[in-house]
């Protein structure tokens, strides 16, 4: 299983405003090991954080389901619908984050994600504040 458990906390950052997660929530970080650095800083987590490949995320949501996934929109390896169709298939009833990254029209891919997976709470975030997608 390629799951990695960090409790290293991102002290540096604001976490009432950048943060995703409730404090002490686990964030699950759904990445090739090439992309993970960025996301992290790109989308700080505010509890402890664990790693997965899209392969482990069955396991993973069984062994220490997370209170908030972040993936890449797009990696080499899956995409965020992917992801979204295995997360609304395992029932996952937690948060599903992707940043936006250089994506030049978020709103298409939540429109996108909402219609096909009814009931999963996606949402892009961007480098801005994020208050309206914390819990």
């Amino acid at each position: 299983m390629s799951v990695r458990r960090s409790g290293a906390r991102r002290d540096t950052v604001d976490k009432s405003e950048f943060a995703v997660g409730e404090q002490g929530g686990l964030t699950l970080f759904v990445a090739p090991g090439s992309v993970r650095t960025e996301i992290l800083r790109t989308v700080p987590a505010a509890g402890p954080i664990a790693f997965a490949d899209i392969e482990s995320v069955p396991v993973a949501l069984v062994a220490t389901p997370p209170d908030v996934i972040v993936s890449p929109a797009m990696s080499d390896r899956f995409d965020c619908i992917d992801l979204a169709r295995m997360l609304h298939k395992a029932g996952y009833r937690g948060a599903y984050r992707v940043p936006a990254g250089a994506l030049p029209r978020p709103e298409m891919v939540e429109a996108e994600v909402a219609a096909a997976f009814p009931g999963l709470d996606f949402a892009v975030i961007s480098d801005r504040p994020v208050h309206r997608y914390l819990h």
